[in-house]
């Protein structure tokens, strides 16, 4: 992301962004020069994967490589789950919760990380934790994404995603409602 620790304005181009503010660029750079607003942290989310690393403010997601299926094994802190077979694990903040998380789970958090078991072969519940996640690939082909971040890291047997909340915030300014937005 471009210019990390400097606030961020979501502005909303489509009807799916419920946090966004309506695309009146005036209007929200008069309310911001006027400081009409607060400033807002959310957790972020670190991946590393053969000594990359991928942040994330809403999920990162890991995801087979189409036609196969992906084998993995999963461990948060002292809980296991092997040999689940699917489309993967979305993993998300809190902020996250209402994106890709929620069309897998239909259900929303308010702290902590959420992980989502994506499509598999198995019933397994979604957990909210506080613990780092690790994912073991048992077999591949599959990828490792964060959200808005073209980076992509491909994934094969034997290799190791870890997941933990970023000590980095994502700071989003949210504008305050006492000045009527013309549209």
């Amino acid at each position: 992301m471009k210019y990390p620790g400097i606030p961020k304005v979501l502005v909303k181009h489509r009807s799916i962004c419920r946090n966004c503010e309506k695309n009146d660029f005036h209007g929200i750079l008069s309310r911001i020069k006027d400081k009409k607003y607060r400033t807002i942290e959310y957790a972020k989310l670190e991946a590393f994967v053969k000594g990359k690393k991928l942040i994330g403010m809403n999920d990162i997601n890991i995801h087979y490589k189409p036609p196969f299926a992906l084998r993995f094994n999963v461990k948060i802190g002292d809980k296991e789950f092997n040999n689940l077979i699917g489309d993967g694990i979305v993993v998300s903040t809190n902020y996250g919760s209402s994106g890709y998380f929620y069309s897998i789970t239909k259900k929303k958090f308010k702290k902590n990380l959420g992980v989502a078991f994506n499509n598999l072969v198995s019933r397994l519940k979604y957990l909210i934790t506080d613990k780092e996640i690790k994912v073991f690939i048992t077999r591949g082909p599959g990828y490792v994404c964060a959200d808005n971040n073209k980076k992509i890291i491909n994934i094969n047997d034997g290799d190791i995603i870890k997941i933990k909340k970023s000590k980095d915030k994502a700071k989003l300014i949210k504008l305050t409602k006492d000045v009527k937005l013309k549209f």
